[in-house]
C-alpha cells in the first residue's frame, strides 16, 4: 500500500482528541444533526455524522497519541472515523479558512478547513515536554498553532516536513482562537488550535518532492557561484 493512501482516504497525520472533546462541549445538541454524503470507494453514497468524532472517547481512554493513530489509519474498526476526517471539508458546517477573511458568516461548528503547506517547527519546553509549532497560510494571512509531538503519526511525512524546513502540503481543520501581533513577524497572526491534520495524496507528495528538490539545486547552484 502506498505511503501517503488508504483504500478509505489519506492517512490521518494528527489528531487532537482534547480540542475535539472541548468542541462537542460547545455543539452539545448539535452534532447528532450534522450529517453529510460520501461516496465510499466510488460506490454508493453512506451518511457520516459528526457524532462519530464523540466516539473518540469511547474508543480512546487517553489523548490519542501516534500509536492509535497508526490503529486508525490501518485497523478497520476506525474506518468510517478516518473517513469523516478525509472528507469533512465536503459538509456544509465545515467552512473554508479563506472565510475568516472573506465572509461575515461563522462555520456553525467553529472549525475551518485548510488545504495548504504547513511549515512545521519541533521544540521541547523547559520540562523536557516535545511540541511541534505548525504554521500555515492563506494568501497573505498567516496561521498558527501549538501541536504536542506525541499526537502526530509517525508516518514519514512528519520526519521529511520537520528535517527539511520546507512547507509540506497538508490538509485539516483548525479553530481559531485570536489574533496577535507578532513582533517576530512584524504582523498579526491568527492563532488557532490544530483539530486534525491529513497528509497529502500520491500526486501531491510527488508534486512537493519536485519542487524540493529543484529548490535544492537551485541553492546548490547559488552556493557554487559564490
Amino acid at each position: 500500500m502506498d505511503d501517503s493512501e488508504s483504500d478509505v482516504g489519506n492517512f490521518v497525520m494528527y489528531i487532537s482528541k482534547s480540542h475535539i472533546e472541548q468542541l462537542f462541549t460547545e455543539l452539545v445538541f448539535e452534532a447528532d444533526k450534522m450529517q453529510y454524503s460520501v461516496s465510499e470507494s466510488g460506490g454508493s453514497g453512506i451518511k457520516l455524522g459528526f457524532d462519530l468524532l464523540a466516539k473518540l472517547d469511547f474508543w480512546f481512554s487517553d489523548e490519542v497519541t501516534r500509536e492509535e493513530i497508526h490503529e486508525i489509519n490501518f485497523n478497520d474498526k476506525y474506518k468510517q472515523l478516518k473517513m469523516v476526517l478525509n472528507n469533512l471539508e465536503e459538509a456544509d458546517h465545515i467552512y473554508p479558512i479563506s472565510s475568516l477573511w472573506e465572509s461575515q458568516d461563522s462555520s456553525p461548528t467553529g472549525i475551518y478547513h485548510f488545504d495548504t503547506s504547513l511549515e512545521l517547527l519541533p521544540y521541547e519546553n523547559e520540562f523536557g515536554e516535545k511540541y511541534i509549532e505548525v504554521i500555515g497560510s492563506h494568501h497573505s494571512h498567516i496561521f498558527k498553532g501549538t501541536t504536542s509531538a506525541q499526537n502526530w503519526s509517525s508516518r514519514s511525512h512528519l520526519e521529511q516536513a520537520i528535517k527539511h524546513s520546507f512547507p509540506f502540503p497538508f490538509s485539516g481543520g483548525i479553530k481559531p482562537i485570536t489574533v496577535e501581533y507578532d513582533e517576530e513577524w512584524n504582523e498579526e497572526l491568527l492563532i488557532v488550535k490544530y483539530i486534525y491534520i491529513i497528509a497529502p495524496d500520491i500526486e501531491e507528495s510527488k508534486e512537493w518532492y519536485g519542487v524540493h528538490k529543484l529548490h535544492n539545486l537551485c541553492q546548490d547552484n547559488v552556493s557554487d557561484d559564490d
